[in-house]
Formats: structure tokens, C-alpha cells, sequence
């Protein structure tokens, strides 16, 4: 049996305001549980998985330059050990405040 529409369902789609009606592609599901197209769901989910293995990525670099300053290294030595620049090396353990004490 096909679907029918009341008159009330038919007025309370004529009422609903039209700047907020989402036309939908073909193949995508018209409303979502949290209100997001499934289509921009995905693309934030993948931004979201970017985004944390960068900052793992960086978390494992700043793990290595503190086990290798803490060895005593150099920041010219650790830098041939991790691939970054001296400057670099210099301004993550500045930012995890691992400076040469002076006494």
C-alpha cells in the first residue's frame, strides 16, 4: 500500500519554516541521530582521526628529546637522532621547560 499523507501532515509541512529544510543526495538518509548529515559526520570523523595522530606523533617526539636531554645530549646531537632542526629541538624542550640550569 503506498504511503499517504494526511491533511494535518500536509499542513504541518507547509507550517515547518523552509530555510531550515536539508535537501538530501541521493543515497543519504535524510536526518541523523545528532542532526548532522552523515556525509559532514564523516568528513569531521576523519578531520577528528588526523588530528590525533598528529598529536601522537608529536607526544612521541617530545617523549624522545626528553629521554635524550635527560642522557645528556646535545640539542645538535638529539636533532640527527629525531630529524629535526636544532632550533626546533631547542624550542620543544624550552616548551617542556627543560633548560640548562645555570649555577
Amino acid at each position: 500500500m503506498p504511503d499517504k499523507l494526511t491533511a494535518e501532515e500536509r499542513a504541518a509541512i507547509a507550517a515547518f519554516p523552509h530555510e531550515r529544510i536539508y535537501r538530501c543526495a541521493r543515497g543519504e538518509s535524510g536526518m541523523s541521530v545528532n542532526g548532522i548529515p552523515p556525509r559532514e559526520r564523516q568528513r569531521i570523523a576523519v578531520h577528528q582521526a588526523h588530528r590525533r595522530k598528529r598529536f601522537d606523533k608529536s607526544r612521541a617526539m617530545d617523549d624522545l628529546i626528553r629521554k635524550y636531554w635527560e642522557e645528556g645530549l646535545t640539542d645538535g646531537e638529539i636533532s640527527e637522532k629525531v630529524q629535526l632542526n636544532p632550533k626546533a629541538i631547542y624550542m620543544r624542550r624550552y616548551r617542556m621547560s627543560l633548560v640548562v640550569e645555570k649555577s
